[in-house]
Formats: structure tokens, sequence, C-alpha cells
């Protein structure tokens, strides 16, 4: 276990939600990075980061994430706006989550690239074009509310 565990998270259960939701508390990231002011990465979390004694999962169309799975998206968000490159933010992820003696899981990087990909949506929505290998894979435009629902993986 990491420096930030005392024990297993408490699983707090089962909730709905859809892409709309996540797309919304994607805009709210994307408004922190725009103020200029986000406050350090480490510290850069959306609204479905729980913490660190509980775990809250999410039903997306019949497909189970975690809901620190999913705040991923925040991070990848976070280096598309400082330039850096999405194999530099899985790389980072990855050294990230060896300190707790994990490894990124396909949820985690699929999230990161979502979030990723997500921030150019949000600079330029005129691309409107879909988000390639993206968990879920879904079209959007700039607007959250035009999010689409799509597939992504399933299980922790």
């Amino acid at each position: 276990m990491g420096l930030w565990f005392w024990g297993t998270p408490k699983n707090m259960g089962t909730n709905s939600i859809t892409m709309n939701t996540i797309d919304v508390y994607a805009y709210d990231a994307y408004k922190r990075l725009k103020s200029g002011r986000p406050g350090p990465q480490f510290l850069f979390d959306t609204d479905l980061f729980d913490g660190f004694e509980v775990d809250y999962y999410y039903d997306l169309d019949g497909n189970i994430f975690r809901g620190d799975d999913i705040n991923y998206l925040g991070i990848g968000m976070y280096d598309a706006w400082k330039g850096n490159s999405l194999e530099w933010s899985r790389a980072k992820t990855a050294l990230w989550k060896a300190q707790y003696n994990q490894h990124p899981s396909r949820d985690v990087l699929e999230w990161l690239e979502y979030g990723y990909n997500l921030y150019d949506k949000f600079e330029h929505p005129e691309k409107n074009v879909p988000l390639s290998n993206a968990a879920p894979s879904v079209t959007i435009s700039a607007a959250p509310e035009a999010t689409a629902p799509g597939s992504g993986a399933s299980g922790k």
C-alpha cells in the first residue's frame, strides 16, 4: 500500500451516470484550466475523485467504472493544457501509480486519453470529429449536452 492508504477503500456502491454528466464534470475542469490557476496537477481532480478511503462505482450504459479511474480524464486534460504529449501523460500516470505499488489499469489509461482529447475538443469545437481510442468511444461537440453515449471498458 502507498503513502496515502490506511487499508482497503470502502465500497460505496454503484450509481448510474451518463456521458453528459461526465462531460459536465470535464467542462468544469476545462474552465479551471482556462482560468490559468488550476493548481498543481497532483491536486487537479474532478468531482468524480472519491478520495482514498472510499470507492464509488459508476454504471455507464452497463459498463462499470471506478470514480477514481474516470477522474483521470482531468489529468489528461491538464497535460493537454500544458502542451505535454499523450505519451508523457501515460508515462507520468504510470509513475504516479507506481508509488502506490500499482499499474494504471486499462480504464485509467482510456479515461486519461479521453480527457486529453476532450481538452482539444473544448478548445476547437469546430473539429467535431470522433474521439478515437477513447473510453467510451463517443463523438462530442463543444457543449457537454451534445455527447453521445458509447461503450467503455468494464471492471476494476
